[in-house]
């Protein structure tokens, strides 16, 4: 724990500072990636704060990297349920600053490597934390989302929209509780084919 606090303490003074630097940011991602990969659960008191931070940063100058680490985060620890809201919401916030420019079928060609990451953070989201997240407003907008950039040309970011998809749509076959994510998945589904 006393290396993740001295590492911890400098993150939000370098964000600050180079929030514009792509390097920089892909650096702080990787760091928080492997904070939350090797060191597992002793990385849980700076979850929130992480996370928080992330969506911060994003909001600041979106890059794809904040929302890598906030995927990877989610991955690890959305299935906890005391954790869904902070996941729910790091979502929403993540997707409100996306969808703001990520409106066009030219954006999504200009911004692949944004695609992409939206889209596997929300794939992790709807693998760890599917009935909380298929039933919310965000769910439908990410799924539409994913729908209108459907035609995007770059092979990752297609992989990851199209994954998203996928794995939202086998929920309502495959998961235990179908039958209550069914019908958002057929709402979202009937949206997103407009």
């Amino acid at each position: 724990i006393p290396v993740i606090q001295n590492v911890w303490s400098s993150f939000e003074k370098v964000i600050s500072l180079y929030a514009e630097v792509p390097r920089v940011i892909e650096r702080i991602a990787k760091i928080s990636k492997q904070m939350i990969r090797e060191f597992g659960s002793f990385t849980e008191p700076f979850i929130v704060p992480l996370i928080e931070l992330l969506v911060k940063g994003y909001r600041r100058k979106p890059t794809s990297s904040f929302m890598y680490a906030a995927g990877i985060a989610a991955a690890r620890y959305g299935e906890e349920a005391k954790y869904v809201p902070l996941f729910l919401n790091m979502l929403e916030e993540f997707c409100a600053v996306t969808f703001s420019f990520l409106n066009s079928p030219e954006a999504f060609t200009d911004n692949p490597l944004i695609v992409e990451d939206l889209f596997t953070m929300g794939d992790r989201c709807v693998k760890a934390m599917p009935e909380a997240l298929v039933p919310s407003p965000v769910f439908a907008s990410l799924f539409e989302c994913a729908c209108f950039g459907s035609l995007v040309e770059h092979q990752q970011a297609s992989h990851a929209l199209l994954l998203f998809v996928e794995n939202s749509i086998l929920l309502g076959v495959r998961n235990p509780k179908r039958d209550l994510l069914r019908p958002h998945i057929e709402s979202a589904m009937a949206k997103g084919g407009q």
